[in-house]
């Protein structure tokens, strides 16, 4: 509930301009310095969102590669780990001790310089210490970290594979990049949005939804598609599938900037929706803004 009231519609814009000022920087410097090629994770999606992430929740890492490489490690053993491999685990918990040590240290400096009086930035920290002082129940300094460093690993990670796949996408389709590099010139965020998450349905960050099967489950039941499930079980929800299902999507073999959201299962659904989908939404255009506003690009030899 606290994090809910930090984390707010009104901030969305923020967080857009800011990826889109940060991205232009970094994509500015590689034309300038680079010769004009970037690779779009290691040099513009991972420092462009670190940079943001840190303003925004007001936790930077000790420096941007750390963060990069606890957050990755640790939704690895979180989402990916389906072998249970231990040296994945391991990697993992070692990164947690280092990141909870680190978050324990950006809370109590924070605490002594509200103490102090000194002014405190209009961060997400800084509002969940407050609602923290105000009495808002349960929200001790662990909660409060552990809500920061949840935020950062589903954040960093996710949406910079998003977006490598975005761009991998148009790379391949010479009409849609001219189209989503005009939309980005004309300043059309809008257009290059639907560009972006169209793309994205053709290559997403997540191609289906890994479940276990706690007790016997008949899966629609009574239709030609009756599957029963034995308890124990694990199933895939193939949302790349489900995106492409001409039962329920319109012409899902072509690319088109006019679907409408209800198409794309890009964010889960329902009680399991992305609790990130706004701010997702807000800010990969803005990135990809960046990226293509600029002369053609094409893919590096």
């Amino acid at each position: 509930a606290a994090l809910d009231r930090a984390v707010t519609r009104d901030d969305m814009p923020r967080l857009a301009t800011a990826m889109y000022d940060a991205a232009r920087e970094l994509v500015s410097e590689r034309r300038g310095d680079g010769g004009g090629e970037i690779d779009v994770v290691s040099q513009l999606a991972d420092p462009a969102l670190d940079r943001t992430i840190a303003d925004y929740l007001g936790t930077p890492g000790p420096d941007t590669a750390t963060q990069l490489r606890w957050a990755r490690n640790i939704l690895q053993e979180l989402f990916i780990n389906v072998g249970n491999l231990v040296t994945v685990r391991d990697r993992a918990l070692a990164d947690a001790a280092q990141w909870r040590m680190h978050l324990d240290g950006l809370i109590d400096a924070r605490k002594q310089q509200i103490a102090a009086g000194a002014d405190a930035p209009d961060d997400v920290l800084g509002r969940l210490l407050r609602y923290q002082a105000e009495g808002e129940p349960n929200l001790h300094d662990v909660a409060i970290r552990h809500n920061l460093l949840g935020l950062t690993t589903g954040w960093i990670p996710t949406v910079s594979n998003a977006f490598a796949r975005i761009v991998e996408e148009l790379l391949g389709r010479e009409d849609e990049l001219e189209g989503a590099q005009a939309a980005a010139r004309a300043g059309d965020r809008e257009l290059v949005s639907a560009y972006v998450f169209e793309a994205s349905r053709f290559r997403p960050q997540n191609f289906a939804l890994l479940r276990r099967v706690p007790r016997d489950t008949t899966i629609a039941a009574g239709t030609d598609r009756e599957t029963h499930l034995e308890a124990g079980s694990t199933v895939f929800a193939a949302t790349l599938s489900a995106m492409h299902d001409e039962a329920a999507i319109d012409a899902p073999d072509e690319f088109r900037v006019d679907r409408p959201w209800s198409d794309y299962m890009l964010f889960g659904h329902g009680l399991h929706t992305c609790y990130g989908q706004q701010i997702v939404r807000a800010q990969l255009p803005a990135l990809a803004t960046a990226l293509l506003e600029g002369p053609r690009i094409a893919r590096a030899r």
